[in-house]
């Protein structure tokens, strides 16, 4: 889907995955192959390539106070620590005990109501994605600094 907005629609593209995997080796061998793909379709200034370990939703667990604002029942100590190696496997088991299902189109409904903002400060990994943010907006506005 990036390297189709990359090439019919002409914009820039940032791609935020799923790692599924904590081994520099593999997430650099998913990036090769995304950036083959990408570079097909326009240079290396117009995407990023953004791989979160092992899942995006780690970020949920790093901020316990969002994360408890989002779930249906409180999560055990043992559940907050897994949550940091397999979110979304300890985030399916919360949502099927409280009978909350199907999971995760009930987190995301949640989310679209959430304030994310703390998880800015939570996730370093995220700081290239918003200095390439940054970056393209202000090449939309001519005359500003990001």
């Amino acid at each position: 889907m990036a390297r189709e907005i990359l090439f019919k629609e002409r914009m820039p593209v940032a791609v935020v995955r799923d790692a599924q995997t904590f081994s520099p080796e593999l997430i650099a061998e998913q990036c090769g192959w995304v950036h083959l793909f990408l570079e097909q379709a326009a240079p290396p200034s117009e995407w990023l390539i953004l791989p979160i370990a092992p899942e995006i939703s780690v970020f949920l667990f790093r901020d316990e106070h969002l994360l408890r604002s989002l779930l249906p029942v409180s999560p055990s100590f043992e559940q907050l620590i897994r949550g940091r190696y397999e979110p979304n496997k300890v985030l399916a088991e919360l949502f099927a005990q409280a009978g909350e299902q199907p999971f995760p189109e009930t987190l995301v409904s949640r989310l679209d109501q959430a304030d994310l903002s703390s998880l800015w400060s939570v996730a370093p990994e995220l700081r290239p994605l918003e200095e390439f943010l940054l970056e393209k907006l202000a090449a939309q506005q001519p005359g500003s600094a990001p």
